[in-house]
């Protein structure tokens, strides 16, 4: 201990942590994790996943702390009182209508149904002139457009598309232009529940009976194993009034899709493949990373091009990050995504045919 250094000073540096402030963090984290928190270390991670950084969640404690000190003119008391079949009950502020955007589902033990604002990032989304994204969205813009001849021929205002194809080739990014599009029009985005969607819709249009709304359905093979398969068939048939909606599902595997969903117009009545992208979209893609900033000596955005023809854009990412941002050599990068898309690793090719291990330990695979 330094001579300036009081001994209460120094017992307090190498104390740490009391037990009880460890029992206190641990019960903090599993308090985090029942209100369905998900806390994610990496800070571009959890924004892409549309979260909060912790200095968004401090700025927006000091602001709740800001209003709490208004006391009765506070806008978030619950002030006011629901009707239903002669009885009341007490809830908080209303609004006349949902702001246009991004809601899941959710339910609390009472089974009241929420709709819980999500915060998609959808500002940099490309649009690439040459592939079905470019054609679906298009067609689906026309759609909005044409409620009266629906109307005039006596049609149900709905469409359904079903987007299949490889993974990474774009389904995702097609749901998300048709989102953005639909928002823009001052429209909702819902992510599909089956449990939870038939009370939510109604509820919705109740109260807004021309909001223009697209229902997200990803991975619709899991949705069908997962749930009762005619839960997802009447939601589509329209059992409840179905009006203005568009409907979008994606599977990477059609096979598994039966004949009620791959061939039934008017549950999905347009089929699109969605292929890995072309030469145009992977220079798109690529020069938008690139914008603004200076590639390694040796790396070229045309050589990056012709060396993922038929590769996703996670293949063309990966490219990127490994050899760009991280610095390994472009060969070993590009080596290491040719494995990865055209080889399966599999543990009986882990040993050779008298039991040594092969020599692949430092590889990339």
């Amino acid at each position: 201990m330094y001579e300036d250094e009081s001994p209460q000073e120094a017992d307090i540096e190498e104390l740490g942590p009391s037990d009880a402030e460890r029992q206190e963090a641990e019960e903090a984290m599993t308090t985090l994790r029942e209100m369905g928190v998900d806390l994610l270390t990496d800070e571009a991670e959890a924004e892409d996943a549309g979260g909060f950084t912790l200095g968004e969640m401090e700025k927006l404690v000091t602001a709740m702390q800001k209003i709490e000190r208004l006391g009765p003119e506070n806008p978030f008391v619950r002030r006011q009182w629901a009707r239903q079949s002669g009885n009341y009950t007490l809830i908080g502020d209303t609004v006349s209508t949902l702001p246009a955007g991004y809601y899941d589902l959710s339910v609390d033990q009472a089974g009241n149904v929420f709709f819980v604002p999500l915060r998609p990032r959808t500002e940099k989304l490309l649009r690439f002139p040459d592939a079905a994204t470019d054609k679906i969205v298009s067609e689906i813009e026309t759609f909005w457009t044409r409620e009266k001849v629906f109307q005039k021929f006596g049609l149900p205002f709905k469409r359904g598309i079903l987007l299949y194809g490889p993974p990474g080739s774009g389904k995702t990014c097609t749901l998300q232009l048709l989102a953005r599009d639909v928002v823009d029009r001052g429209g909702i985005v819902i992510i599909y529940q089956p449990e939870l969607f038939k009370v939510a819709y109604r509820q919705l249009r109740n109260i807004q009976p021309e909001t223009p709304v697209v229902v997200l359905m990803e991975d619709i093979d899991a949705t069908l194993e997962r749930h009762n398969e005619s839960t997802v068939l009447n939601t589509l048939d329209g059992t409840d009034t179905i009006h203005k909606t568009v409907f979008v599902a994606t599977t990477n595997y059609p096979e598994k899709l039966g004949e009620r969903i791959v061939n039934r117009p008017s549950r999905f009545d347009r089929r699109l493949f969605v292929d890995d992208p072309s030469d145009v979209a992977r220079r798109m893609y690529l020069e938008e990373l690139v914008r603004g900033h200076k590639l390694p000596r040796g790396i070229t955005v045309d050589m990056m091009v012709r060396d993922t023809k038929g590769m996703s854009l996670a293949h063309v990412k990966e490219l990127f990050v490994l050899s760009v941002v991280i610095g390994a050599p472009y060969k070993e990068a590009l080596e290491n995504l040719i494995e990865m898309h055209f080889e399966k690793p599999i543990s009986a090719n882990d040993r050779d045919k008298y039991g040594s291990l092969k020599a692949r330990e430092g590889q990339y695979i």
